[in-house]
Parts: C-alpha cells; structure tokens; sequence
C-alpha cells in the first residue's frame, strides 16, 4: 500500500518488515521497481529510506552518520552493500541506534 502520511524518521518508516526491500531503493505495492519519491512508492531500501524521510541539508547529515557508521563498525564499504546482506532486524537495529 502507498504511503498514508509523511514519515518524519527512517526508523518510523522502516519499523514495518513489508516496508523494507532489498537490491532497489523503492518498490510499488505490485512489487515493480520505482522512483522514490513516487506516490505508488511503498516500500524502500536503507537508502532510498533516507531520500524518502530526509531533505537537502539533513539528508546530507544523516547519510554521512550512517555510512561512517557503517563504515566503523561492519565489514561493509556502503549503506547499500550493508542493506543487501543484512535482515530487517539488523537494518532497523542499525537506524535505532543512530536515532535516525
């Protein structure tokens, strides 16, 4: 289903496992590839999470925290990377922790 509302965190955005996806920054509800700020766009990877929540200046600061943090603390180079081979419970422990 699409968006009811705007979410103001990633982590209120991501909280629900269905609103989640791997390998593609946004998804419609048929499951079809689309662009994150799409209406029909309803279920977002870690990164298109941020593109989706976050504007300008704030995405800037936000995006830096969690590569950095990724980064310092995984084995994975990029937010991507670590989106794609890590669970729901991981990500969303991940956007707890930096209270993104």
């Amino acid at each position: 289903k699409a968006l009811p509302y705007t979410y103001k965190t990633i982590r209120g955005l991501l909280t629900d496992k269905a609103r989640w996806t791997k390998g593609n920054c946004a998804l419609d509800k048929q499951g079809e590839v689309c662009w994150v700020e799409s209406d029909e766009a309803s279920c977002f990877c870690l990164f298109g999470a941020i593109n989706k929540v976050y504007k300008t200046d704030e995405y800037a600061r936000v995006y830096d925290k969690l590569t950095k943090h990724i980064q310092s603390t995984t084995c994975f180079c990029s937010m991507p990377e670590f989106n794609d081979n890590s669970t729901h419970e991981e990500v969303l422990a991940l956007v707890m922790e930096l209270k993104v």
